[in-house]
């Protein structure tokens, strides 16, 4: 087994281009700004015009995330890798993120290990924030996960990356260490969600967090099958039971002295998910892994608050469990008991997400938090609605809406609200208990999201279906197969919006 990847130092220099060292200098270069100007045209000069001329007879248009290696006649530069940064009214933050990937990328295919970039130009952008995109960019970027490869793979990353500023901007320090420390707490949470299931049970993701609360002085508390029964955490007890890896509960608690506000983060934590005795097909089965993706992103999310040292008290609650068949699983036809003292008549074993959540929304209402923001795989339904591009949101609270709408803008892991009306309440009507854990088939991630509403009282409160972002087949952008890590910079940034 190969060492897991290791996190990449980014430095500032401030200074011309031309006096940069490094394997690689990268560039963004906008579609309609392809003639060098400025501090660009200067390098361009100090390396024979070599920038001009490709753009003038190669196929480089400058599109975003388009790549292109130039080999410079420069002793300090071995390699130019030119990134397409699309139209110049056009590129915003997340293009920049993306663009500083990719061109990291493009640079460890050509062996590069010290890398220099230049900021990157983005119209209405101040330095300051184009700096923390890039930086997020590069750590997103440099990601790779190879702990289970038998030997590393050919093309290695690079270990260094540097930012060169035009000129000495008081804060950019700061906001590229802010930048690389959210990132950090998304590979966190990438690393947790692409560990196996035979590896990361319910108590192996317990031991995760009780390693966290000790590295970041977090508040830890697990529950272990003996403490649920006590709690009376019937949900999560019904869903664990068929499987041979005990179900656990975890509350991670960051509470630093100034901190006027308190949210409730809650992840669905189902380490593995083959849908109990209402058995999953085998297609696809195996990306089952990610189901416990709600609950590593409120892990990446708490991490990045401790190490932000944000003002902000923050909970991070977590119902872990494996849904296998047994003769002990849960049964379509049997009702179950809740922490809250709610029934739910059980229609589908496949449907146990909301299940564990109604228990562990009723343990973050009893924490009177302000608000309280769950995260979960829940529904293929919100999957097909809106694909890959972007989590349900769920809330009847406007506020709260605009608030995670804002902090989707910041970090561009985007959201789009979908409605949490009666109707769907009422599909989970039961004839036998006080609800019912699987309704019509149409309106899936609406009726979900509405029964998850019977659980948290009058608290503000918003539910993220994440079951479409939580884990990609293909790499682009900073996003590489397996893991997004969604959720974990979405969350840190509306904690960092909170704490203003």
């Amino acid at each position: 087994m190969t060492a897991r990847r290791s996190e990449m130092p980014i430095s500032i220099a401030v200074g011309p281009l031309e006096d940069a060292t490094a394997d690689t200098l990268v560039l963004g270069i906008a579609s309609d700004a392809l003639v060098p100007r400025g501090a660009i045209k200067t390098f361009d000069a100090a390396i024979d015009g070599a920038m001009s001329r490709y753009a003038e007879h190669s196929g480089f248009r400058g599109k975003a995330n388009e790549v292109a290696t130039l080999c410079p006649a420069h002793d300090k530069i071995r390699r130019l890798v030119l990134v397409g940064l699309g139209p110049s009214d056009a590129i915003d933050l997340e293009g920049i993120r993306a663009a500083a990937a990719t061109s990291l990328r493009q640079a460890a295919r050509g062996g590069s290990k010290r890398v220099a970039f230049a900021l990157f130009p983005a119209k209405r952008r101040g330095v300051e924030e184009r700096a923390r995109a890039m930086a997020e960019g590069i750590a997103l970027g440099a990601y790779r996960d190879d702990r289970w490869r038998s030997a590393p793979r050919r093309v290695s990353m690079p270990t260094r990356a540097m930012l060169i500023l035009p000129e000495s901007v008081r804060g950019a320090a700061a906001e590229v260490k802010r930048g690389r420390l959210v990132a950090e707490a998304a590979n966190f949470t990438r690393d947790l969600s692409n560990t196996p299931p035979n590896e990361l049970t319910p108590a192996a993701l317990a031991s995760h967090a009780r390693r966290l609360a000790t590295s970041r002085k977090l508040r830890c508390k697990i529950l272990a099958p003996a403490e649920l029964k006590k709690a009376k955490m019937g949900g999560i007890l019904a869903v664990g039971g068929g499987s041979a890896n005990d179900p656990r509960f975890i509350h991670l608690e960051y509470k630093p002295a100034k901190a006027k506000r308190s949210i409730a983060l809650v992840g669905k934590g189902i380490t593995f998910d083959t849908g109990g005795i209402s058995l999953k097909p085998t297609a696809g089965m195996w990306d089952m892994k990610y189901d416990k993706c709600g609950a590593t992103a409120v892990l990446g999310a708490i991490r990045a608050a401790a190490d932000l040292e944000l003002p902000i008290r923050v909970h991070a609650i977590v119902a872990a469990a494996e849904n296998m068949p047994s003769r002990d699983a849960y049964r379509p036809g049997d009702v179950v008991t809740t922490a809250s003292g709610k029934t739910i008549e059980i229609r589908s074993t496949d449907a146990e997400g909301r299940i564990v959540l109604a228990d562990a929304l009723d343990y973050a209402v009893a924490l009177e938090p302000d608000a309280i923001i769950d995260l979960a795989t829940l529904t293929g339904a919100c999957k097909v609605a809106l694909g890959g591009h972007a989590a349900g949101l769920f809330t009847s609270d406007d506020r709260l809406a605009k608030a995670l709408e804002s902090a989707a803008d910041d970090s561009g892991e985007r959201v789009w609200r979908l409605p949490l009306a009666d109707e769907f309440r009422r599909h989970m009507d039961s004839k036998v208990a006080d609800m019912k854990n699987s309704g019509l088939r149409w309106g899936g991630a609406c009726s979900a999201a509405a029964f998850l509403s019977e659980f948290v009282d009058d608290r503000p409160w918003a539910h993220l279906d994440i079951a479409g972002v939580a884990d990609t087949d293909r790499t682009s952008g900073y996003d590489r197969v397996g893991s997004t890590g969604f959720g974990a910079r979405l969350l840190a940034a509306y904690l960092e919006r909170g704490a203003k």
